[in-house]
């Protein structure tokens, strides 16, 4: 029964494809002899055509005739064509029925392209692959350029081709698939692959000189040895591709992903990565110099002894980096993030700057952080012990908490910064910037402040014994902890009739201050700024001692000492 039941399945199957194929096979016959009419009414149009020649030059030859009878011949036939002008509806009726022929013979002909046009686009796309396979091995293009252009705009992948050596300068193979493919040696100089897929394709070796590559897939790609010198390759894909002892000089990567790529021995020198991922990268023996990695990811990166002096680390993200040994002088890492685990341990950071960098509780002991510029940074709880801090700019800087104990921070400027609980144990502040900051809580026993600038400094319940506070300068709004006296500790006010006999005030910013009334006397104002200096009524002081300040005539001074001044000009 069984047995039955599926015979009788296979016949119903058997069934419907027998009466599909039939109406394929009507189908295929019903076009096949509609494509004949057609070729037969071309052909009958054709020979209306040759009709109508033939009678024009019969009636031309009856022209010419010159004997009575071709005479009356001509005269019948004038008269012929008379009466078939009186009959216009039936010479009408045939240049219509000719007209229906000639349109009904172009539709034909269209109808035939549209047929063939499968045939020839296949027959030029067999042909395009001859010619690339054809040429395998010559050096020059060898008509592989059109060809290939010719199958990518056709919409054909391109995947495993083998275009080795080839000469194939600008070429353009937008949004083509080379995926697979083998481009080894190939010089693709200005060469259009954008948006191509070129996943793990062989491009070893090859010259791709200002090649544009944006957005391209290059994920898995050979690239080893290959020279991207000017090349375009934004928003690039890279992940684990091979760029060992690539040349990458002035390349353009803004937005890549190099991701776990291999840059062994590469050349990126004044190479644009800003925006990069660079996670997981290997940069061993790379030669980097002045290269922008402004805003790149670059965590967990090995640095380790690199001379990177000059490089543009603006805004980047450097979490876990790996920056021991290496010379970072005059590099911008201002306002890098995630710095947490950064490792600077032996760094050359001299002139660096380090504007608003994020360094919370970071690791710096001993560091030589000379001339940086730290202004608007975070070092809040930061270990900072035995550091070279020598003017060095920590303006508006954070270091509440820090541990400063033993630091060098000689001519640095401090000006505004957070100093709150800081332990400046034994630290040599001399000749700093202290103006405005806040030190209030702050360790400053056996600290070194020897002419420190302290106007406006919140001193509250801070720890002076043993520091070293002679020609410091303060002013009314100076706050000094409780039952401390200045004057015991050789500093000078500054202020309206304070006495500054013998002051030592060489170098120091004086400019608008007002000095009116105070005792100058013996006072030292070598290099001193005097620009806008209230010194009107000003005791015991002597036109040898304001000359030998800076901006001294940008003063403002009494009737009595200006007259003193043009006289000593003219002598």
């Amino acid at each position: 029964m069984n047995l039955v039941n599926k015979y009788k399945k296979l016949l119903k199957w058997n069934r419907r494809v027998w009466l599909r194929l039939k109406r394929i096979v009507w189908l295929r016959f019903l076009v096949t002899i509609g494509v004949k009419f057609l070729i037969i009414l071309v052909l009958l149009a054709v020979v209306v055509n040759l009709i109508d020649i033939l009678d024009t030059t019969r009636v031309g030859e009856w022209v010419t005739c010159r004997t009575e009878k071709q005479k009356q011949t001509i005269c019948q036939t004038e008269k012929r064509v008379a009466n078939k002008t009186e009959q216009p509806s039936e010479d009408n009726s045939g240049k219509h029925l000719f007209d229906d022929v000639e349109s009904l013979s172009i539709l034909a002909g269209l109808i035939l392209f549209l047929l063939n046009a499968p045939e020839q686009q296949k027959r030029s796309q067999y042909e395009a692959w001859q010619v690339i396979n054809s040429a395998e091995g010559q050096k020059g293009s060898g008509g592989r350029i059109q060809a290939l252009q010719d199958l990518n705009q056709d919409s054909i992948s391109l995947a495993g081709v083998i275009v080795t050596g080839a000469d194939l300068t600008k070429i353009n193979l937008q949004g083509a698939d080379l995926a697979r493919a083998n481009l080894a040696g190939t010089k693709l100089n200005k060469a259009n692959l954008c948006d191509a897929n070129l996943s793990d394709t062989d491009l070893s070796g090859s010259i791709l000189w200002d090649a544009n590559l944006s957005n391209a897939n290059l994920c898995d790609a050979n690239l080893t040895g290959v020279d991207l010198s000017g090349a375009e390759l934004v928003d690039a894909q890279l992940v684990n591709a091979n760029l060992r002892e690539a040349i990458l000089r002035k390349a353009n990567f803004i937005g890549a992903d190099f991701s776990d790529a291999d840059l062994t021995k590469a050349n990126l020198r004044e190479t644009d990565f800003s925006g990069a991922n660079l996670t997981g990268a290997n940069l061993c023996k790379t030669l980097i110099n002045n290269t922008n990695f402004s805003g790149a990811n670059l965590s967990g990166i090995d640095f380790k002894g690199f001379k990177l002096n000059g490089i543009n680390l603006c805004g980047a993200q450097l979490f876990g980096t790996d920056f021991r040994g290496c010379n970072l002088s005059g590099a911008n890492l201002s306002n890098a993030k995630k710095l947490s685990g950064i490792n600077l341990e032996q760094a050359d950071l001299k002139g660096a700057n380090l504007c608003g960098v994020d360094l919370k509780d970071a690791q710096l002991n001993n560091f030589i952080l000379n001339d940086v510029n730290l202004s608007n940074a975070e070092l809040i709880n930061a270990q900072l012990k035995n550091i070279q801090l020598v003017y060095a700019n920590l303006s508006n800087a954070d270091l509440s908490g820090a541990n400063l104990k033993s630091a060098n921070l000689k001519g640095a400027n401090l000006s505004n910064t957070n100093l709150c609980s800081v332990n400046l144990y034994g630290a040599n502040l001399s000749g700093t910037d202290l103006r405005d900051a806040n030190l209030c809580d702050a360790n400053l026993c056996d600290a070194n402040l020897y002419d420190t600038d302290l106007r406006g400094v919140n001193l509250s319940n801070a720890n002076l014994n043993g520091a070293n506070l002679k020609h410091c300068l303060y002013n009314n709004k100076t706050k000094l902890p409780e039952n401390f006296a200045p004057t015991h500790q050789g500093m000078y006010l500054i202020a309206v009739d304070s006495n500054l006999s013998n002051a030592q005030l060489s170098g120091a910013d004086l400019s608008s201050v007002n000095l009116s009334g105070a005792d100058l006397n013996g006072a030292n104002l070598y290099g001193a700024n005097l620009n806008g200096t209230k010194l009107i009524a000003a005791k015991n002081l002597s036109v040898e001692q304001v000359k030998k300040a800076l901006n001294w005539e940008f003063a403002k001074y009494d009737k009595y000492f200006v007259d003193l001044l043009k006289q000593s000009m003219n002598k």
